[in-house]
């Protein structure tokens, strides 16, 4: 039998905090017949916690090193150039596109730019952090 893997509370505190703002945007989004766009985002939001936190609590270190096993045959690059950005940068600039209330086609592509070399940094970030501990992880085996 497996062990359970120990709660990562920094991913419990991220999760609250987006709780947190999904509820502020359906309420001022219900505030503001106009805003229906954050009453989606916070529905989206809100669905996107309830669905992601009892799963990563639910999972054990040896399920994420075997998942990491296949994900990281994509290679380093991958996780630089495509991961970071698609999961990080992208949805992050979109958001603030929508919430920010002036919709204009320079400001969308500069956040972008932005946020897809911060993007970029969090791919590595994860790729070298989820590689040292699946290293940990196969030398404790």
């Amino acid at each position: 039998m497996s062990e359970k893997k120990p709660i990562n509370y920094r991913i419990v505190l991220v999760m609250i905090i987006i709780f947190i703002y999904s509820l502020f945007l359906i309420y001022s989004g219900l505030k503001d017949p106009i805003a229906i766009i954050d009453v989606i985002i916070g529905v989206v939001l809100l669905i996107g916690v309830f669905t992601y936190l009892p799963r990563e609590l639910r999972t054990t270190k040896e399920d994420i090193m075997l998942k990491w096993e296949k994900d990281r045959e994509k290679g380093k690059k991958y996780f630089i150039f495509i991961h970071g950005p698609a999961f990080y940068s992208f949805p992050l600039a979109i958001v603030l596109e929508i919430s920010d209330g002036t919709h204009t086609i320079q400001g969308f592509i500069i956040k972008l730019a932005i946020f897809y070399v911060i993007g970029m940094l969090m791919g590595l970030y994860t790729y070298s952090n989820s590689e040292d501990k699946y290293k940990r992880w196969k030398y404790d085996q």
